[in-house]
């Protein structure tokens, strides 16, 4: 599956088709994830949206109304960039990482992870905009009336399930922003080691003997993957944990 994801000006648009935009795009492709820009000339000439493409034509193309989310909510939004900025970070790295991890290439985990995550945000706001006609209540509805105390209850109902869907949200962007900050980790370790090593060769000339090193003190080790191994394991409990909120 690839997952397109355009940012504009009061909306974004999650598909997995390309949406609909007036002006000239560029797709930045990380795998399965595609960033969709729009074309650096048109930057600050024109208003920047995004929309879902109309209907017409839908079923020849292959596609659904379902392959479509837009977010419009500022916090719905900002959640959703934290997640997707931590997508792109992993994958921006991964290049590094993968002659130590015995893993695919991420990108198919992350779009699933972030498609699974607009599914949520829909459902946030939805109940959001339930739970705020819900607790404007018409002052003409006697107060303690069972009508009343009926849309009083709805809107407690209402409140628990924005709070659980708070939490869900917030776990699925702390396995992501998980992953992301492991794999930093690991790309700084593994750049630290290998400088480390080069600061090593190019020290040789200060040993006694170059070619032959004390027989007490055994040569330095060369496995960079046993020296990452830590990190490797955080990467891999990050991966499996990420996995687990794809669906």
């Amino acid at each position: 599956m690839r997952l397109y994801l355009a940012e504009g000006v009061a909306e974004t648009v999650v598909g997995r088709r390309p949406p609909s935009a007036p002006f000239a795009c560029d797709h930045l492709v990380l795998g399965s994830l595609v960033l969709v820009r729009p074309r650096e000339t048109l930057l600050g000439q024109q208003r920047i949206t995004y929309a879902v493409p109309r209907t017409a034509g839908w079923r020849l193309l292959g596609r659904t109304p379902g392959d479509y989310r837009v977010l419009t909510h500022r916090d719905d939004r900002a959640d959703l960039r934290r997640a997707a900025d931590a997508a792109v970070m992993i994958l921006d790295r991964w290049p590094l990482l993968r002659d130590y991890l015995p893993m695919d290439e991420p990108s198919a985990t992350l779009a699933a992870a972030l498609w699974s995550l607009t599914g949520v945000l829909t459902d946030r706001h939805e109940v959001r905009l339930s739970h705020a006609r819900l607790t404007d209540i018409d002052p003409a509805v006697p107060r303690g009336s069972r009508i009343h105390a009926e849309l009083t209850d709805r809107a407690d109902q209402a409140r628990l399930h924005l709070r659980r869907l708070d939490t869900s949200v917030a776990h699925r962007i702390r396995h992501l922003t998980r992953m992301a900050d492991e794999t930093e980790a690991f790309v700084r370790q593994e750049q630290a080691i290998s400088g480390a090593r080069a600061l090593l060769r190019d020290t040789t000339h200060l040993l006694d003997d170059p070619a032959a090193l004390s027989p007490a003190l055994p040569p330095p080790p060369t496995d960079d993957a046993a020296d990452l191994a830590d990190h490797t394991s955080a990467v891999m409990s990050a991966y499996r944990d990420l996995s687990g909120t794809a669906t």
